[in-house]
């Protein structure tokens, strides 16, 4: 289910206005909602992916484009105005002039340099590229046109990729937190999440006081746990 909100400006009252399937959304179940540069807002579903312009509601299934499935995970725009979807591991990229995305976000990848399979893509406040292969994480600087990989020499893969404030942050798959060290080029360990095992429901979130957030989403309340990048203590 979907909720908008419209203010109008003469009275200074708020609306809200609920889409669900009803109204033609791919799926009352959100995974994610994102707005893109050209001001649409793109809806991740678990049953495929929905475009709002502020009339009215498009959608899209990854299978219609070679996809496995219909479960989209996020939609994000990189700084060269690119807007990559992930659904069920496989990576699009939209053709605005068409209308319709494109299973060749490998190939897009390869294009920059990163060859590898991805297994997280992660897009930065600032517009940059990062994505966890089983080489570690590559990083991608548009402003600069340049690639780094930072070597992940943990035995577990990278399961979440979180930014703000010029930060970001990796928790891999036993939950090791680590920060990213632009200037050493390597991650740094800052600690041990007690939490676990990791699954398909784990979820992670960085807040704008650089409180980590790691969480499981079926589980209650009192799993939830947060991480202080700053003091490096956990609650």
């Amino acid at each position: 289910m979907l909720s908008t909100l419209t203010t109008v400006a003469a009275q200074g009252t708020q609306t809200f206005q609920t889409f669900d399937a009803k109204d033609g959304l791919a799926d009352n179940f959100v995974r994610d909602i994102t707005r893109d540069s050209y001001g649409y807002i793109w809806i991740s579903t678990i049953n495929g992916l929905s475009r709002y312009d502020g009339y009215r509601l498009t959608n899209y299934m990854p299978m219609q484009f070679g996809g496995r499935g219909n479960d989209v995970t996020a939609v994000r725009e990189t700084a060269d105005s690119t807007l990559w979807m992930v659904a069920l591991r496989d990576l699009y990229t939209y053709d605005r002039r068409k209308g319709a995305w494109q299973k060749d976000g490998a190939e897009q990848l390869a294009r920059l340099g990163i060859a590898e399979t991805v297994s997280r893509l992660h897009v930065d406040d600032g517009g940059d590229l990062w994505a966890a292969t089983a080489a570690g994480l590559y990083y991608y600087d548009y402003a600069q046109g340049k690639l780094r990989l930072f070597a992940n020499h943990s035995k577990a893969d990278i399961g979440h990729i979180v930014s703000k404030n010029g930060r970001t942050v990796v928790v891999t798959t036993d939950y090791r937190i680590y920060e990213v060290a632009l200037k050493e080029n390597r991650l740094i360990l800052r600690s041990q999440a007690p939490i676990g095992p990791f699954g398909r429901d784990s979820r992670v979130a960085l807040d704008s006081r650089m409180n980590l957030w790691v969480f499981n989403s079926h589980q209650q309340a009192e799993a939830v746990w947060m991480f202080s990048l700053k003091t490096g203590q956990w609650r």
